[in-house]
């Protein structure tokens, strides 16, 4: 699992990729298994809780952004998942006077620039190297990271951008239908007509 952020590409992150962060765990296996030899290294996804959301907000997001944007207020869009809305993250925006939560509406990933594009965009980058196919677990685990990491590093700036004008396309036509569920028939349309 992964946390990710971006932004329209600007003069502070010209490609748009502000942050990747892991959240996993590496350890030791304790004892053999059928998977692994006991002392072989291991990774396992961490929970991203509340408390582990804010964690990554203050020690690798926040000071990024901070350090990009030396003035003025800065806003981070969150998806409404409970725990970056809960109260570790609500806590943790409340120590960053300058940097303030905008909330998407719940059920809503068509105006979150990260799910409507750029994690198909990684997906697919990812699915062409076909990472662990003939290793071991660790191995395997290991190879899937670095083709994630990598799918990262070479996604063009211009795709965070046409991602950010598809997504302009996307509220007029959730505006066009004032909202609620008739949107899902925008788009057998060309958006671009509302």
């Amino acid at each position: 699992m992964y946390f990710a952020a971006v932004c329209v590409p600007c003069p502070e992150f010209p490609d748009g990729k502000v942050l990747l962060h892991a959240c996993h765990d590496i350890s030791t296996a304790k004892r053999n298994s059928c998977n692994r030899a006991k002392g072989e290294r291991t990774t396992k996804d961490k929970k991203v809780d509340g408390k582990y959301h804010a964690h990554i907000l203050e020690k690798h997001l926040f000071p990024k952004l901070k350090k990009a944007w030396k003035a003025g207020n800065i806003t981070v869009q969150t998806d409404n998942a409970k725990p970056q809305v809960g109260e570790h993250a609500v806590a943790a925006f409340g120590r960053w006077p300058r940097i303030n939560m905008l909330r998407q509406p719940a059920r809503s990933p068509d105006v979150n620039m990260l799910d409507e594009g750029l994690f198909h965009h990684l997906q697919v980058a990812v699915d062409k190297q076909r990472p662990g196919r003939n290793s071991g677990t660790y191995q395997a685990r290991q190879e899937l990271e670095s083709a994630v990491e990598e799918a990262w590093k070479a996604m063009p700036g211009e795709q965070i951008t046409r991602t950010a004008h598809h997504l302009n396309d996307v509220f007029r036509a959730i505006e066009h239908f004032k909202g609620g569920n008739m949107y899902r028939r925008a788009s057998k349309f060309a958006i671009a007509d509302y």
